[in-house]
Parts: C-alpha cells; structure tokens; sequence
C-alpha cells in the first residue's frame, strides 16, 4: 500500500476557528432597566427625586443664562443609542451639567462651573450633592470641542433668549 502526501487534505481536517456571533442586541438605557432590576428598585425613589431636581435647576440655569443670549447645548440622550449610561447633558461656555445612570442603577449629576456670571447662584442650587467634573483643559475649549463634534446641530445647539425663558 502506498500513501502519497496531498496537502489540501491535511487543510481540511484542521477546524477553522468560528467568528465571533454579531451581536443581536444593544445594551439597554441605564435608567429603563433601573426600576425592574433588583438593584435598581432600591434606588427608585431617590433616582426620581435626583431628575427633577436636576430638571428644575436646568430650567433655572437656563433663565439665567438666557438674560445674556448664550450659545447653549441642551440635549436629552435618554430615548437615543448614543451611550447607555448618559440621561440629560446641558452645557455652555462656562457652566456643564450631566444627568447620568451608574452601572449599579443609581442616578448622579455631574456639573462644572468655570467663570461664570452666575457661580454663587448655580454653586447655591447645587449644593454638595453632586460631583464636580474637571473639564480638560477648560471649559471654553471643552464647549468648543463639543460644537464641532456635533457640527452645531441645531437639534441641540441654540442661542438662549429671555422670551423663551418664560
């Protein structure tokens, strides 16, 4: 008996590693699962109260803002696909606030507040509560970095007038 060597049959009897399965889902929102998870339910209260409150000093800061005609970012992410965690973000040149959903279901507000004609007052609305977020290098620039990912979208950017304000 003679056996002669055939390479494209040594190929096929070595298995191909399988590619990696596509993903058939995305992450859920954060703050969508955190009343039924069993982690988040503890947290429902508070979670609640931390969203109007940051609702109600977002409308105060924009009736501020708004005596000064500032450029302003003002954006809800919580029905799009852009990060599970991130909720509310508003921002100008001298002042960011962040309405995010922790991996473990709790509600935080994150803000910076850099120069701004309106310091004490917002500094006063937000108390210790919350977490300061240092912006690198500064503000300004940070706004302006924001500006041009977002192409001034005028979904989101927008001059902010005291009538609007009413």
């Amino acid at each position: 008996m003679h056996f002669e060597y055939n390479p494209n049959k040594h190929d096929k009897n070595i298995p191909e590693e399988p590619e990696p399965p596509q993903r058939q889902y995305r992450i859920a929102k954060r703050w969508k699962v955190a009343p039924r998870h069993h982690i988040g339910k503890h947290h429902t209260g508070i979670n609640l109260g931390l969203e109007s409150f940051f609702m109600k000093i977002r409308k105060k800061v924009r009736k501020l803002y708004a005596q000064q005609n500032e450029y302003f970012y003002d954006r809800d992410y919580r029905n799009d696909n852009v990060d599970p965690c991130s909720m509310h973000t508003i921002a100008c040149r001298t002042f960011y606030m962040s309405l995010d959903c922790s991996y473990f279901y709790e509600y935080y507000i994150q803000y910076n507040i850099e120069d701004s004609p309106f310091k004490e007052e917002i500094a006063f609305l937000l108390r210790t509560t919350q977490k300061p977020k240092v912006m690198e290098p500064n503000m300004a620039t940070y706004f302006e970095n924001m500006r041009r990912y977002n192409n001034d979208d005028p979904q989101y950017f927008s001059y902010l007038k005291p009538e609007d304000e009413q």
